[in-house]
C-alpha cells in the first residue's frame, strides 16, 4: 500500500503573479539608459544647424517616454506591490532625473550643451508615457468587467 500523495498546493505556496526576472524586467531599463547616455555623449561635429522644427525635442520626448515605461517595469519587478498607484509617477520622476543627469553630462562633452528645453522634453515624455499607461490600464480594467 502506497502512502497518499500530497497535493502540489501543499508542497509549494501558490504563486498568483509571476515575478519575471532581472534579465527581462530590469536589464532593458539599464540598457536603454546606457544607450541614451552613449548617444547623448557623442560630440557634435560643429555648430547646430537651425531647423524649422525642433526634431531633437521629439527625440528627447520619445527616448524618455520609453525610459519611463522600462523604469516602471523594473520598479514593479524590484518592488512588487509597493505603491501601485504612485509607481508610474515615480518611474516618470526617475526618468526626468535621468534626463537632468544627461543634460549635466552633456556639459562635459565637446560641442554639446545642456538645454532647459531638452530637460522639459525629457520630463514631458516621461509624464505623458505615465499618463497614457494609466489610461490604457483603466480601459483594460473596464473592458474586463
Amino acid at each position: 500500500m502506497t502512502p497518499p500523495r500530497k497535493s502540489p498546493s501543499k508542497l509549494a505556496p501558490p504563486d498568483d503573479s509571476p515575478r519575471g526576472s532581472f534579465l527581462n524586467d530590469v536589464a532593458p531599463a539599464l540598457t536603454w539608459t546606457a544607450i541614451v547616455f552613449v548617444f547623448g555623449g557623442i560630440p557634435n561635429p560643429g555648430p547646430p544647424t537651425p531647423l524649422d522644427f525642433p526634431i531633437d525635442k521629439l527625440e528627447h520626448f520619445g527616448a524618455f517616454g520609453v525610459l519611463q515605461i522600462l523604469t516602471l517595469r523594473a520598479l514593479r519587478y524590484e518592488l512588487p506591490g509597493t505603491l501601485p498607484r504612485a509607481m508610474p509617477w515615480i518611474a516618470a520622476a526617475i526618468s526626468a532625473v535621468a534626463g537632468g543627469a544627461l543634460e549635466l553630462y552633456q556639459l562635459t562633452v565637446p560641442n554639446r550643451s545642456a538645454e532647459l528645453m531638452d530637460l522639459v522634453s525629457d520630463a514631458l515624455g516621461a509624464v505623458v508615457a505615465a499618463a497614457l499607461g494609466l489610461v490604457l490600464a483603466r480601459r483594460r480594467a473596464l473592458a474586463a468587467d
